[in-house]
């Protein structure tokens, strides 16, 4: 008995040693980019996933709604940009469907990749009228079709970077608007952080032209460590829970995507932004993006949902995208 505790405890010291010292560990937990599906031709957008992956499509469809294959996407044209990992960053930009100026882009969440489910469905009613919006969206460095394997904060940072630059070089910023879905809401603050501190002009926005002009975090968190821990923090002593939230945060350091450091300097530069989450999120628990908000000053808009499924909700999440938009126009008109 007294051996089988020890293997225990030992397996479980090394696992949890791992996790804090290792950075390819973190890395594999962070963006789970060892999960790249659905299989899809980068090179070739239209082209459907193989009939093996539709199969096991349907079955997936079963557990979860996101599991379904690709069917292909019209009027994608492939982009692909120096990476942080080297090599390069692949992505698509998809063309709106109708009359026009926004252009949306789009940094997903982990796992997966940009021909996943739930992301092509939000791509087609952004790109759609009445929305009409050009998508950008892109594969982090390690995931997807893109090159590299280990990524981490600041590497996924750079890449967002880079993609806002090729956009930037062709839109004028104050037609582009950020959205991020889970951890990429976190690259998303990270992003609009540095473009902040290296805007030249301290007045409100349009004044600084390296901003966007708005930003939308959906299912958004407070830091990394916080989704774990606020699930366990019910079932801890306040102590333990004290303990374990110093300890998490500074092991993650390299991974922490500290939104809540991050989301009052950035609104005070960029005051359009808006979170959407569900009330239901069985992954990022909807109280973290309720305190996001409020840290920001955001606007905040709730949804009888789980984690990636705000979409489902297409019409009414158009009307709102709708909405924030018009709002946003609004404040700049004003004198």
């Amino acid at each position: 008995m007294a051996t089988c505790v020890s293997i225990i405890v030992a397996v479980a010291a090394t696992a949890i040693g791992s996790i804090m010292y290792s950075e390819k560990v973190q890395s594999l937990l962070v963006f789970v980019q060892w999960v790249n599906w659905p299989p899809f031709s980068w090179e070739d957008p239209a082209s459907p996933s193989p009939e093996w992956a539709r199969i096991a499509g349907k079955v997936a469809s079963y557990w979860t709604w996101s599991g379904n294959a690709f069917s292909g996407l019209d009027f994608v044209e492939p982009i692909s940009i120096p990476g942080s990992l080297g090599g390069l960053v692949r992505g698509w930009k998809i063309r709106r469907r109708g009359e026009g100026r926004r252009t949306i882009i789009y940094l997903h969440g982990n796992a997966g990749n940009i021909a996943t489910y739930h992301r092509v469905l939000l791509y087609q009613m952004l790109a759609e009228a009445p929305l009409s919006c050009d998508v950008v969206t892109i594969d982090y460095g390690g995931l997807g079709r893109s090159d590299g394997y280990f990524p981490t904060e600041e590497t996924a940072i750079q890449d967002a970077l880079a993609t806002y630059d090729h956009v930037a070089a062709t839109t004028d910023p104050s037609n582009i608007v950020i959205w991020g879905h889970s951890l990429g809401t976190g690259i998303t603050t990270g992003l609009l952080s540095r473009l902040a501190s290296s805007s030249s002009s301290s007045s409100a926005p349009p004044a600084s032209p390296s901003l966007p002009f708005g930003f939308i975090l959906e299912a958004p968190f407070t830091a990394a460590p916080d989704v774990p821990l606020r699930r366990l923090k019910p079932w801890l002593p306040n102590s333990v829970f004290d303990n374990l939230y110093r300890l998490f945060h500074w092991a993650f350091q390299k991974n922490l995507f500290a939104s809540d450091e991050r989301i009052a300097s950035i609104s005070a530069k960029l005051p359009r932004g808006a979170v959407l989450h569900g009330t239901q999120d069985d992954v990022v628990p909807f109280e973290l993006g309720k305190e996001l908000s409020e840290l920001g000053h955001l606007r905040l808009v709730d949804f009888d949902r789980r984690h990636d499924d705000i979409i489902r909700d297409q019409g009414n999440l158009t009307r709102i995208v709708m909405d924030i938009f018009n709002e946003w126009d609004q404040q700049v008109s004003r004198p």
